[in-house]
Formats: C-alpha cells, sequence, structure tokens
C-alpha cells in the first residue's frame, strides 16, 4: 500500500505521515516567503503598488503553491522515504530547496525593480512561458510516476499520449 514504506508518527489525535509533513510545511514555508518578499518590495518603496513583474512571480508561486496542495493525492505515490531511499533528500528540498531557492528571482526583484520601471510584456510572458514549462515538466513527471504507481499494468497515461514504461 501507499503507506507501507512512509513512517508515520503517533499523535494524540492520530499519525502523522512524515512525508506529508514535509510537503506541507515546504509548501508553506515557500508561500510565506513568497508573500514577504512582495510585501518587502511594497513597503520598500513606500507606494503601496507592487510592480507588474513582482505581481506576476507571486503570482505564479502562489498558485504552484495552491495546486500542490490541492492534489497532493498525486504526491502519496510520488517518493517512498525508505523505498527509494530519498528521506534525507526528500527534507532538504522540502525545508531548504522549495522555500529558499524556488523564490531565488523574487529575492532578486525586491530592490532592483522600481514600481514604475518594469519589465516588457514580451518580457513578462517568456517568463509566465518559462514558468509554465518548467510546471508542466515537473508536474507531469510527478503524474506519470503516480499513474504508474497506482495503474501498473496500464501501457499509457493522458489519453494515449505517452506510453508509460519502466526505465531500469
Amino acid at each position: 500500500g501507499v503507506g507501507e514504506y512512509n513512517p508515520r508518527i503517533a499523535m494524540p489525535r492520530g499519525k502523522l505521515d512524515v512525508k506529508m509533513w514535509l510537503y506541507l510545511a515546504g509548501t508553506l514555508m515557500l508561500e510565506l516567503q513568497v508573500l514577504s518578499l512582495a510585501g518587502a518590495h511594497t513597503v520598500l518603496y513606500n507606494e503601496h503598488k507592487m510592480s507588474r513583474v513582482v505581481r506576476l512571480t507571486t503570482g505564479c508561486w502562489t498558485w504552484f503553491c495552491f495546486d500542490y496542495l490541492f492534489n497532493e493525492h498525486i504526491h502519496l505515490y510520488t517518493y517512498d522515504l525508505f523505498a527509494e531511499r530519498v528521506g534525507l533528500k526528500l527534507a532538504w528540498g522540502c525545508l531548504g530547496v522549495y522555500p529558499f531557492l524556488y523564490p531565488i528571482g523574487q529575492w532578486c526583484l525586491v530592490r532592483e525593480i522600481l514600481p514604475h520601471e518594469d519589465l516588457s510584456p514580451t518580457s513578462e510572458k517568456c517568463f509566465l512561458g518559462l514558468f509554465l514549462m518548467g510546471w508542466i515538466l515537473t508536474r507531469g513527471a510527478n503524474y506519470q510516476k503516480y499513474m504508474f504507481k497506482r495503474y501498473p499494468r496500464r501501457k499509457e497515461i493522458l489519453e494515449g499520449a505517452v506510453d508509460q514504461i519502466a526505465l531500469t
């Protein structure tokens, strides 16, 4: 089953799944970091308005976090802490990489982009396209792994658009 390789800690009202706690903590830390950076940008220039690119990055990361949390059933099958030996890597990724490396571009925007000096609409579209390509790539990989673990005999996913094979 799903939980056989994921440790759970006994709690007063049930059990805490360590992997899901890591996912939740990392996602919440990422969202808090993103919102804090957007707030810092707004306060820094004391104009009470954000540049379009800061709004765009904040919106993209907020959407990323909400999508991540609302589609958590896929993440139940993504990694097994012990079977795939990813315990330390998963903890580092969720508590270090997600909240502090993912929004690194937004760190630069806080001081460098003045609210009245924004990126061009073409640059914003390129940023959004790049973000969406990365999102599709990572979510697609997670979805494929979910489908493979959930339906191991199925040979294709996404209505036959992708063949499902195991690489060893």
